[in-house]
């Protein structure tokens, strides 16, 4: 199948998908989060755990899925340090009484992790599956900053 077909096929789909998605004020209207911080800074760190649990148990299959073989192991290892830094991650928020820190680590992890994937969306043979998972983390990144700033707001 043509690359770049398939690239404006899956551009296609998320723009359509984030077309029909509230906008972040009529969100808020809409979700009345009444967790305490900490809550929700114990719920990323079990996040940390599980993404770190699945890179270093699965990496492979996290290849496949965004179109990233390269048959050297050099990404498998790549996906294997990044899920190591996010079970640390997870150790040290769920660790620590006030897990502000940690919370701000896993946000400076986000911008590591935006640079990975600037270097692997050039590389990608399978543009759908790196636009979902790429998706999946902006949502994430989203709920770490979100995190980040109540917790240091207090």
């Amino acid at each position: 199948m043509n690359i770049t077909k398939t690239y404006k096929h899956a551009k296609k789909a998320v723009e359509s998908y984030a077309g029909s998605l509230p906008s972040a004020s009529d969100l808020a209207e809409m979700v009345d989060v009444d967790l305490p911080d900490e809550t929700i800074a114990r719920g990323l760190g079990w996040v940390s755990i599980a993404l770190g649990i699945g890179g270093i148990a699965a990496p492979k299959q996290i290849e496949r899925v965004l179109g990233l073989e390269d048959g050297n192991g050099q990404t498998a290892g790549v996906i294997r340090a990044v899920g190591v830094r996010e079970l640390c991650h997870g150790i040290d928020i769920l660790s620590h009484d006030d897990p502000t820190l940690g919370v701000w680590a896993r946000v400076a992890g986000d911008a590591l992790d935006g640079v990975l994937l600037g270097i692997a969306a050039k590389k990608t043979r399978n543009p759908a599956g790196f636009a979902t998972a790429a998706a999946m983390v902006a949502g994430i990144v989203a709920a770490d900053i979100f995190c980040a700033k109540r917790l240091s707001s207090r």
